[in-house]
């Protein structure tokens, strides 16, 4: 992926055993841009789950904004994994959230960006969210 900017990179694992790695940068408090990959202690899970799977942590995301508006919702193909793209109008409409996750074996990939809704249409913020990659397995 191609960050606006330096990360600041953290590392975490949760009780569960879930480990993740996250990258953030911050250039404004109205422009954040973050790639979190979490490996799952679960293990993997069939092809037929993870749109599901995706959709559960869509819905996750969006309970945790109290109040957010979704703007939009699709299924994505990133090569042979399955993803899933969303939008949501959050902070009473001040901030606008795009997020991608993809499920490849037993990890989650999540790129964000959240700005300001003038900012949200930036070539910049496009160009973050499509030079994800998953390189190997």
């Amino acid at each position: 992926v191609q960050l606006p900017g330096a990360p600041k990179v953290a590392e975490t694992l949760n009780d569960m055993g879930d480990q993740s790695l996250t990258l953030e940068v911050q250039l404004s408090p109205s422009q954040v841009f973050a790639v979190m990959a979490t490996r799952f202690l679960k293990g993997t899970h069939p092809d037929e789950a993870v749109p599901k799977m995706l959709k559960d942590r869509q819905a996750a995301v969006q309970k945790s904004f109290a109040g957010s508006d979704l703007l939009h919702s699709t299924a994505l193909d990133h090569g042979k994994w399955k993803g899933r793209s969303f939008t949501l109008r959050i902070e009473g409409g001040k901030l606008i959230y795009q997020a991608r996750l993809y499920w490849a074996g037993n990890r989650l990939y999540q790129t964000i960006a959240v700005t300001d809704p003038d900012s949200a249409s930036l070539p910049m913020v496009g160009h973050f969210m499509d030079s994800f990659q998953i390189l190997k397995d």
